[in-house]
């Protein structure tokens, strides 16, 4: 006989990096970050980068980005943790 492993919805999404609160003003929280390794670009809606940042250690498991200097509007957070990449959006207000 043979077997099929199916992942479910529930198990991935407990791998995700959480982004928090959004909309946004000051500054994004990314929480859930089961790595040491966190690279983070942040992108205007052409895909342009306009902020990137790597952390090489990485805190009870988040790390807060600054946003003071992005115009308002929609973005593209492109997560990296060596792991996993996922791409987030979220509104600077």
């Amino acid at each position: 006989s043979s077997y099929i492993f199916i992942e479910t919805l529930e198990e991935s999404n407990n791998q995700r990096v959480s982004t928090y609160p959004n909309p946004s003003t000051h500054y994004l929280v990314l929480s859930n970050i089961n790595s040491d390794y966190i690279s983070i670009d942040i992108k205007d809606k052409l895909g342009k980068i306009l902020l990137s940042k790597t952390y090489q250690e990485v805190y009870d498991n988040s790390v807060k980005i600054n946003i003071d200097m992005l115009p308002v509007g929609l973005y593209f957070l492109d997560i990296n943790t060596g792991n996993s990449q996922q791409i987030e959006r979220f509104i600077k207000e």
